[in-house]
């Protein structure tokens, strides 16, 4: 019994790393939400890790419906995965109600896998952003049929 047990353990531990379920986009011009089964997290206690270390170790699973960070001298990464199934390869990425200061949005590029960034601030005037808007708003280029994962920080 103890075994079969663990064995359950095991296996919901893998699940709260590894069971992300990629957003699925399939209308055009439609909103979606990222709930907390498209959202898994990593706490960075020094803020020291760099886009290629996030992207080599496991996430955590979120238990909340809308992630909350608390105030922390941590950084916290966010990793989730857009699948594409529209024929626009051009979709945008708003980060609403998010009461940070800075927003840093990472994506592999290219065929050398190599890791590209947008970096947006709450000290930025709208006028130099490319979305005048309140909100983070990311550009997300993704064919169909594809997908693509994403780190924030």
């Amino acid at each position: 019994m103890r075994i079969y047990f663990f064995l359950i353990c095991i296996l919901y531990a893998c699940g709260m790393l590894y069971g992300q379920v990629p957003v699925q986009v399939t209308k055009e011009a439609a909103l979606y939400n990222v709930v907390k089964s498209h959202i898994q997290y990593l706490e960075d206690k020094n803020s020291s890790f760099s886009i290629n270390e996030v992207a080599q170790v496991p996430f955590l699973n979120t238990s909340s419906d809308v992630p909350g960070f608390f105030i922390s001298s941590s950084s916290f990464w966010v990793k989730f995965i857009i699948q594409n199934e529209t024929e626009d390869p051009h979709l945008i990425i708003n980060l609403e109600h998010a009461t940070i200061d800075r927003a840093v949005l990472y994506y592999k590029v290219g065929a050398s896998g190599e890791f590209d960034s947008t970096v947006l601030t709450e000290a930025q005037p709208f006028r130099n952003r490319k979305y005048n808007y309140q909100t983070y708003m990311f550009d997300a280029e993704i064919n169909k049929g594809e997908q693509k994962t994403f780190f924030l920080k």
